[in-house]
Formats: C-alpha cells, sequence, structure tokens
C-alpha cells in the first residue's frame, strides 16, 4: 500500500542539526515489517519489505517492493521505475511539492484545470499529511548506535500513527542525499512539505522505529529497522534508468494509490 509506505518515508526523513560529509557512496539497508489486520471483511496479509538506498553528492536510489526511485540533481530529475512493467516516469525536481504541476493541470486551459481541481478537492483532502514529533529525554543504545526516542504522531487524512523513533547522531552516510531522497518521495502528499519541518526536531538518522496506525478503527503495527550503513562504491549504472525500459507519462493518482 502506497500511503502505509509514505508513513514509513516520513518516519526515514530526518534533518540533522549538524553537517554530514561523504566519502563517495553511501550505502542504506532496512526492514519494514506491517502486520496483517482484517478491514470490511477482507484479511491483509502481513507485509515485510527491504528498503534498498544508494547516495551520493548528486545522485541518490531507492529500491522496495513499490519499484525503484532514482534522483538526478545533475539532471534536474526524479525518475520512477516499475521493474515488473519494464517501464520507468520522470517529473523534474522543480515540479515536487507543487501539486498543479505535478498534476499536469498548468498545461490544462483555466477552464480545464478548475474543472480538474473540483473533481480532485476530495481526493486531495483524503491525501492531505500532517504530523508532530516530540522528542524526550529518554535514550538508549541499539546495537553500536546510542539513540533518543522522539514520540511522532502522524495523520494522512482519516489515518491516524502514532510512532516512536529512536534515531542516532552515530550513523555516518550523506544526510543531505538521503533528505533529497525520502523529502521527493514525501512530496506527492498534499502538506509534506510542512511535516518535513516538523521532521526536524529529530537529531540523527532513525535506527528503529515502532508504531501503530489506525484506518478507520483498525491498528496496524509497523516496524522499521536499520540493517546496514557502508561507504562503498556503487555498482556500475545504479543512478541510471535500465537498459530497454520504455518511458511513460506520470500519473500522480497512481504514485499516491500503488
Amino acid at each position: 500500500m502506497k500511503i502505509t509506505r509514505l508513513l514509513i518515508s516520513a518516519s526515514m526523513f530526518v534533518v540533522l542539526a549538524f553537517s554530514g560529509t561523504a566519502m563517495g557512496d553511501s550505502f542504506i539497508k532496512q526492514t519494514t515489517h506491517t502486520d496483517g489486520f482484517q478491514m470490511q471483511g477482507q484479511n491483509m496479509q502481513p507485509r515485510d519489505d527491504t528498503v534498498s538506498m544508494w547516495l551520493t553528492d548528486n545522485m541518490a536510489r531507492s529500491d522496495s517492493k513499490d519499484g525503484t526511485f532514482i534522483i538526478r540533481t545533475d539532471e534536474g530529475m526524479l525518475y520512477m521505475i516499475d521493474h515488473e512493467k519494464k517501464k520507468y516516469a520522470e517529473m523534474p525536481l522543480s515540479s515536487l511539492g507543487d501539486m498543479k504541476k505535478m498534476m499536469g493541470l498548468d498545461k490544462l486551459s483555466d477552464e480545464e484545470a478548475k474543472m480538474m481541481e473540483q473533481q480532485m478537492q476530495g481526493m486531495m483532502a483524503m491525501m492531505q499529511i500532517t504530523g508532530t514529533i516530540t522528542p524526550t529525554d529518554e535514550t538508549k543504545k541499539i546495537k553500536d548506535y546510542n539513540c533518543k526516542k522522539y514520540i511522532g504522531d502522524l495523520n494522512i487524512g482519516m489515518m491516524n500513527s502514532k510512532i516512536d523513533y529512536w534515531a542516532s547522531k552515530d550513523v555516518e552516510l550523506n544526510y543531505e542525499a538521503f533528505k533529497k531522497l525520502t523529502l521527493s518521495e514525501m512530496l506527492f502528499m498534499p502538506g509534506a512539505d510542512k511535516l518535513v519541518e516538523e521532521m526536524a526536531k529529530m537529531e540523527g538518522f532513525v535506527v528503529y522505529a515502532e508504531g501503530t496506525m489506525n484506518m478507520m478503527g483498525t491498528n496496524v503495527k509497523t516496524i522499521i529497522e536499520l540493517l546496514e550503513v557502508d561507504e562503498k562504491d556503487a555498482p556500475a549504472g545504479t543512478y541510471d534508468i535500465p537498459e530497454g525500459y520504455k518511458k511513460e507519462e506520470f500519473n500522480p493518482m497512481s504514485q499516491m494509490g500503488r
């Protein structure tokens, strides 16, 4: 579910109070687990995913079950890759956060754009993302990292998620590149720019997070855990579109609902 992944992306996004410097490429691997649940007579199976990320100063890549995101700031472009269909879509980085451009409304006539906006108002309200982060004085060591606890209260429309984050400054990676990657995914949601400001209260990188998302009265537990952080050379072609993949038009509603 794309909405669940966006909450996970929000939980991974952290802005440091200090600058991080990278020597080459950073590699990050995280696991995410979502419990199974029942809703409206349907049984949803538990979901486990491994998110792998490669980061360098002007390029970044994220791979998960939902596909691949590639950011090329040297090209000013975000690429979204569907490996099953062997297709990709692209969006200028300058369009992120501008819902009219993301929805393609800027290419329509004023009358067509107004009509489309009216049709989408209800749906966009349901996708509105908000949240607060509350720092605590609680600390503990997780693996080799000294962590501090933050309490998150995140909302997407009528869905609420309460998450305990454990973030550490001990994690060494290219934070600026990581920030760009996660921000690009979050900005498909209205209001994400304000949530980014709230997330800036956290210092360090999320090593572990555990929370419960309430969807229409059903509680769903999610766990995020950092597995690996390393500095090493990315394989050749990591930040490129795979050969033979065909370009398709970007569909923002597909990205939000996938």
